[in-house]
């Protein structure tokens, strides 16, 4: 699933990324850069989480993770 943040400064969706670095923690830091008012701005990306030894429930929705202890 890919989530496209909008631009900070105009709401823009028409965002280009520019560069990715990763820090120590193996995050990603994304440079970005807006196609419609050229403002540049950075967003983090942390690594995924393991989850052992637990259940994952959905609700109806499907929105939403309940995580339940085995």
């Amino acid at each position: 699933m890919k989530h496209i943040v909008p631009c900070p400064e105009c709401e823009s969706l028409s965002i280009k990324v520019v560069c990715i670095k990763y820090d120590e923690e193996n995050c990603a830091v994304r440079r970005k850069l807006c196609g419609n008012c050229g403002h540049r701005f950075y967003t983090m990306q942390y690594p995924e989480a393991v989850i052992s030894n637990r259940e994952i429930k959905y609700t109806k929705t499907g929105r939403a993770v309940v995580i339940l202890d085995l």
